[in-house]
């Protein structure tokens, strides 16, 4: 008889100590849904989420897809102390190459990448420290990064103007009064 009793006290505290249950992966995708009103014909959005105390711990993914080479920043801008963010990233289509951080567990901050054509993620998880529902927001913009012929147009420009400002012809004047 002992040896049950001591048999379920040993299951029931291995339960107890067990650690809770990861969080559901959830994937927006921008464009398409409320959570992410980004699209790349406008070149700017944002993504927010609300999180209640009977989910606690979150893992959410917001797809973003781009069909030309950008200048991608991604910015948690609001996000508060009762947050234990354990990734705040941008992902690359496979969701396990990161690319960047763009938050230190929850302090505003930003990442700025050059990005290929292709699908990305940004990646926001971690867990509510309140007993009431908070929030997260964030931005996501895009801004075309320059061709080579428009970087090669632009240093010509400087070096005419340099070589102009060099070789113009130099007069001295003498006064005597």
């Amino acid at each position: 008889m002992n040896k049950w009793i001591y048999a379920a006290t040993a299951a029931a505290t291995a339960l107890a100590c067990a650690p809770s249950a990861s969080a559901a992966e959830v994937i927006y995708t921008c464009g398409a849904s409320p959570r992410c009103d980004f699209t790349q014909a406008n070149g700017t959005g944002g993504f927010n989420n609300l999180v209640t105390p009977a989910e606690r711990a979150f893992d959410h993914y917001y797809a973003v897809s781009l069909s030309e080479a950008y200048k991608l920043t991604v910015s948690l801008t609001s996000a508060s102390a009762v947050f234990g963010f354990s990734a705040s990233e941008l992902l690359a289509a496979d969701r396990t190459t990161s690319l960047g951080t763009f938050s230190n567990n929850g302090e505003l901050g930003q990442l700025v990448a050059a990005v290929v054509p292709g699908l990305y993620y940004v990646h926001v998880a971690g867990e509510l420290l309140a007993d009431r529902a908070k929030s997260y927001t964030g931005t996501i913009e895009i801004a075309p990064i320059p061709e080579p012929a428009t970087w090669a147009l632009m240093l010509t420009g400087i070096a005419a103007v340099g070589t102009a400002l060099r070789h113009r012809a130099r007069t001295t004047r003498i006064a005597f009064s």
